[in-house]
């Protein structure tokens, strides 16, 4: 026999196993493909509501004049869509990968992969749009100013700009990721007892401490802030790693403890 008839039988022994309802082992490209490509559905759908929001506010910066001028808001969609992202992803991706074979750290690293680059492309897109629109207010064809957080910088470097929104996108999926691990794992009462304590403790502490310092450093020291804010969304991308690398498979109910595997 030689050694293509026993490659031959080796490839038709697998093509059984997997008939008989044997798993398809996968490895991280595979889990990387079923998140992205679940993934860039509801990027695009954001796309989609950010394209026309920016088409309406470059109308009304048309018609309007230059007296009054529009002031519009383009990245609540994407931003939105970072905080959301993490649960949509883990809804739609986590039995799946696991059903073909896949591991939960194969999860845990497609999943941070995926929302890191849809980041990147989110903000490259939000800050290219907003760079059209100065471009065209000082052409004075639109009288429309679009915000930006980066407006509370001292400088108006595109660059500068593009920063601070990668910045505040690790925070939002930072928070998304890890509200979504301690839902998966402790079950969704103990999620909304722990983030009530969490904000009670927040609007205790500016109610009962200087909230107009606290106030006065974010306007005053916005760059710093945000970095403060990406470290924290960075530590929470990490408490993500480390509750779900060995998570329970299907998610804790109420009152369920479900068993690891």
């Amino acid at each position: 026999m030689n050694e293509a008839d026993i490659k031959g039988r080796q490839r038709s022994r697998k093509g059984d196993l997997w008939l008989k309802g044997e798993k398809k082992v996968i490895g991280f490209y595979g889990a990387f493909r079923v998140v992205w490509f679940e993934l860039r559905f509801h990027f695009l759908n954001f796309l989609i509501v950010t394209v026309l929001l920016a088409g309406f506010y470059f109308l009304m910066g048309m018609i309007a004049s230059v007296v009054n001028p529009i002031n519009g808001l383009l990245f609540g969609a994407y931003y939105g869509f970072m905080l959301l992202a993490p649960l949509i992803m883990y809804k739609s991706t986590y039995p799946v990968i696991l059903a073909l074979g896949g591991t939960r750290k194969q999860f845990v690293y497609a999943a941070i992969s995926v929302l890191i680059i849809a980041v990147l492309l989110a903000m490259m897109i939000l800050n290219l749009l907003y760079q059209l629109y100065l471009f065209f207010n000082h052409l004075g064809i639109i009288s429309t100013e679009l915000l930006h957080l980066g407006m509370l910088l001292n400088s108006q470097h595109a660059l500068a700009y593009f920063w601070i929104d990668i910045l505040y996108g690790l925070c939002l999926i930072g928070i998304g990721l890890v509200a979504t691990s301690i839902w998966h794992r402790f079950g969704v009462l103990k999620m909304l007892v722990g983030a009530t304590v969490c904000i009670l403790m927040i609007i205790t502490w500016l109610a009962v401490g200087d909230g107009s310092s606290v106030f006065s450093y974010v306007m005053n020291e916005h760059f710093a802030f945000a970095h403060i804010l990406a470290g924290v969304g960075l530590l929470c991308i990490f408490g993500f790693y480390l509750l779900m690398r060995n998570s329970p498979i299907e998610r804790v109910s109420h009152g369920d403890q479900k068993e690891f595997a």
